[in-house]
């Protein structure tokens, strides 16, 4: 009986507490990826360090006292600091918990771009502050590049705790289990990215498809005679795109942003720019005063947030060209409805390895929209791509030079500052991949344009159909060179009228 009791404590699910801090989502989508791994051995306890308002201080307690593990998972924002929001709570974390931070076993993941002078900083202060109060990284800190790709080191890392964990003599044979597991899924992480872009379909419609299918829906609607004509039980290609645009719009509606936001994508209209509100050592400063008219002019309140998204600069008739290179006949103004056809791969993996394909999936897209939009196209090729594209790749010189790209580091930064490496870049920089590349391999590695958020600084009660925010503009030095924040800049220095 005794046997049978410690074989049964032995295999008991642990607690691991994962606490992250993200912007932008991105953070939080690999925290749950984390959770999702780790299941199969602990159960899995997240605390969202952003949303310190709805947080309970004694649960959070609690928690730290039942995990066995703590992992810490945060972006970075500015130029190496933790997440704005989060502060709060890090603040009561390390000053109140500090006790029970002791001896605790953790570990840190950072996110962050090597574009800035300070990579991964937000990791690093959390580290610190570990440091300070007692607590035992069991692993070094895990630091993931937007720009190289963040996929390979969230993997390194995940495979160096989960290896440290079993390395523990008193190691459950839960933990065991899922090291194995690790060590046969690493070497199939290629393979894997292939299903995922096997298990997309894109149905591909034109402008006058649309319209008339559109068209057709309406006056159908309009009429609703009650009774089905013979001809229209077969689902013929009109009745499928009638189909695609009402899911289309059922996912529209249903879909919601996370709480405290404005998102339109009606034009919104600059009314004042005010830039004489503070000019000290090179930042700028502004009042920046939108006008809601356009947009509906929606509720909001002082603290919501505003985010901005980013538009890539390009004519109708450069995307045209790249178009033109990928696989089969596309045009600008074609309309895309992408489903992903593999039930078992879990949306959290699919957040994470192909974030752009989450955006557009089972929703009608415009080509222009997707690339002018949402498509990250002015962004650097990652490791893994390099990888994956040395399989399409035609020609044997092209092919071993993206191999080494996608393995080797130091000649992969290199490539990046003689060529630049940007995916609008890469038919000229490998022709041979030219008609190689399909659509659906861009939407499952190219990432997605990132909105960044600003505080709402009006009250709307006084200021009617306006938005005010107070925008800084965010410089770093990158060596000798002074460079801003791209969407900082375009704000404070914008002009009445701009949108």
């Amino acid at each position: 009986m005794a046997k049978a009791w410690a074989r049964k404590v032995h295999s008991k699910k642990q607690l691991v507490l994962i606490i992250y801090a993200s912007v932008t989502g991105n953070a939080a989508k690999y925290a749950s990826e984390l959770g999702d791994y780790l299941s199969l051995s602990f159960n899995s306890e997240f605390i969202d360090a952003c949303r310190s308002s709805s947080v309970d201080e004694t649960k959070v307690v609690r928690s730290i006292n039942s995990a066995e593990l703590i992992v810490f998972v945060t972006s970075t924002q500015g130029n190496g600091d933790i997440p704005s929001a989060s502060k709060k709570f890090f603040s009561f974390l390390f000053s109140k918990c500090a006790n029970e931070l002791a001896d605790k076993e953790c570990a840190v993941l950072g996110f962050g771009s090597s574009a800035y002078p300070v990579f991964c900083g937000g990791a690093a202060i959390l580290s610190r502050h570990l440091s300070t109060v007692g607590a035992i990284e069991v692993i070094p800190r895990g630091e993931c590049d937007a720009i190289k790709g963040e996929a390979m080191a969230f993997h390194q890392f995940l495979k160096s705790l989960v290896g440290q964990l079993a390395s523990h003599p008193l190691a459950n044979s839960l933990v065991l289990k899922l090291h194995d597991q690790l060590k046969k899924r690493e070497s199939n992480n290629c393979q894997r990215r292939c299903d995922i872009v096997q298990s997309v379909k894109i149905e591909l419609f034109s402008k006058e498809e649309i319209k008339h299918a559109a068209g057709d829906l309406l006056t159908s609607r309009r009429r609703s005679s009650g009774f089905e004509d013979e001809n229209s039980r077969s689902l013929n290609r009109l009745d499928m795109i009638k189909q695609v645009i009402e899911n289309s719009i059922t996912r529209d509606v249903i879909s919601e942003d996370y709480l405290g936001a404005i998102t339109t994508k009606d034009d919104v209209i600059i009314s004042k720019a005010d830039h004489n509100v503070s000019y000290e050592n090179g930042r700028r400063t502004c009042l920046i005063k939108i006008d809601l008219n356009g947009c509906g002019s929606p509720p909001y309140e002082p603290g919501d947030h505003v985010r901005v998204f980013p538009r890539n600069i390009m004519s109708k008739g450069t995307l045209q060209n790249f178009l033109d290179h990928l696989k089969g006949d596309l045009f600008v103004d074609d309309q895309i409805y992408a489903s992903f056809a593999d039930d078992k791969t879990a949306m959290s993996t699919l957040n994470v390895h192909a974030p752009l394909l989450v955006t557009v999936l089972d929703t009608l897209v415009c080509l222009e929209e997707l690339f002018i939009e949402r498509a990250a196209v002015f962004n650097t090729i990652s490791m893994e791509a390099c990888q994956d594209l040395s399989f399409l790749a035609q020609e044997e010189h092209e092919r071993k030079a993206l191999m080494e790209f996608g393995w080797n580091e130091e000649k992969y930064d290199k490539a990046k500052i003689e060529c630049g490496m940007k995916w609008i870049q890469i038919f000229d920089l490998f022709p041979s991949l030219s008609k190689m590349v399909s659509l659906e391999f861009l939407l499952c590695n190219m990432k997605s344009n990132h909105a960044r958020s600003y505080s709402v600084s009006s009250c709307k009660a006084f200021v009617g159909s306006e938005l005010h925010l107070i925008v800084g503009r965010f410089l770093y030095s990158q060596g000798d060179k002074i460079d801003v924040g791209v969407c900082s800049n375009y704000l404070t220095s914008s002009n009445q009228g701009m949108i």
